[in-house]
């Protein structure tokens, strides 16, 4: 018989599974995967909302909060033509699931994602976007 999981362990498995996930997700959903009691426990929903990391949907579902509400590849690239001085990897790396691979897109010749729209440089810890730059 496995030992109950204290309310604070709770919370960083709801939290967990929502950092996993990147999307958002009903709290049924994550009932399902936890196998924990989400949707009764008052105090357990109370203290997951209040967390710096949760974000409500407007359809009341629940996600991951990260940094910067980036949520698809052409966010992404309006977020990063704005941002003329760079943003750290670190602070898009839990937007959406898959933008690692949309950040490699556009260092492989800048298909994909930039198109002739200019380059993004990725280096190992900062990302940034330079404008009108085109391949020759």
């Amino acid at each position: 018989m496995s030992k109950p999981q204290t309310l604070n362990m709770q919370i960083k498995s709801v939290l967990d599974v929502l950092r996993k996930e990147l999307r958002p997700m009903t709290p049924e959903e994550i009932e399902k995967i936890l196998g924990t009691d989400i949707v009764n426990n008052q105090e357990l929903r109370k203290n997951v909302e209040s967390s710096t990391k949760f974000l409500r949907e407007r359809d009341g579902r629940w996600r991951w909060k990260s940094q910067y509400y980036i949520r698809n590849k052409d966010e992404l690239l309006v977020f990063l033509r704005k941002r003329h001085d760079g943003v750290p990897r670190a602070a898009l790396d839990d937007c959406y699931k898959g933008v690692t691979d949309d950040m490699k897109v556009g260092v492989q010749g800048c298909s994909g994602l930039l198109g002739d729209h200019g380059l993004l440089t990725v280096l190992p810890y900062t990302i940034f976007f330079l404008p009108g730059y085109h391949k020759q």
